[in-house]
């Protein structure tokens, strides 16, 4: 593209940059907090051989060529979606205690597994959340209605930042 510097690798070198840390100063965003959730006592089924293999940590898994794609694999456990969600929701009535309409945002890594925190949520809530991603119909506007409501929870795949498109997402 003519009047654009690359680099040696033959990537784009911007003009300008305005990074997470310059947004947050500026207040166009909120800073977030990750929390580390260990995952142990991990058990994991082949699906080629059926042997099923145990594993102390995710690290233990991770490292294990017989385990392929463990960190996925975790990442779409029910298991350990509702024992994360339990510690989330507590943290979110906590927060709505003082900011009322504070909401939750849990992050699906696929559209299947999306589809599959949502009914774990109706079975441990009896509440159905909006569920945002790719292919959902008119997604921007489900973005928009939970932006401007009380609700507690969206499920998004690739969809939403938290502290950037919503700022009541607090979880």
């Amino acid at each position: 593209i003519a009047f654009i510097n690359y680099n040696e690798k033959g990537f784009a070198i911007p003009d300008f940059s305005y990074g997470k840390e310059d947004a947050i100063r500026d207040q166009v965003c909120r800073a977030t907090q990750m929390i580390e959730c260990p995952a142990s006592g991990l058990r994991f089924l082949n699906g080629d051989t059926g042997e099923i293999t145990n594993h102390a940590t995710l690290e233990d898994a991770v490292a294990d060529p017989a385990v392929p794609d463990a960190y996925l694999k975790v990442l779409e456990s029910p298991k350990l979606f509702k024992d994360m969600f339990i510690l989330a929701d507590e943290a979110l009535s906590s927060y709505r205690k003082m900011m009322h309409n504070a909401g939750g945002l849990i992050v699906a890594p696929n559209i299947r597994t999306a589809n599959l925190f949502r009914d774990e949520l109706i079975m441990l809530t009896g509440k159905e959340y909006p569920i945002v991603h790719s292919k959902t119909d008119k997604a921007p506007d489900i973005i928009k209605k939970f932006r401007e409501s009380r609700e507690e929870w969206l499920i998004s795949v690739d969809m939403v930042t938290e502290g950037v498109d919503i700022k009541r997402l607090m979880v």
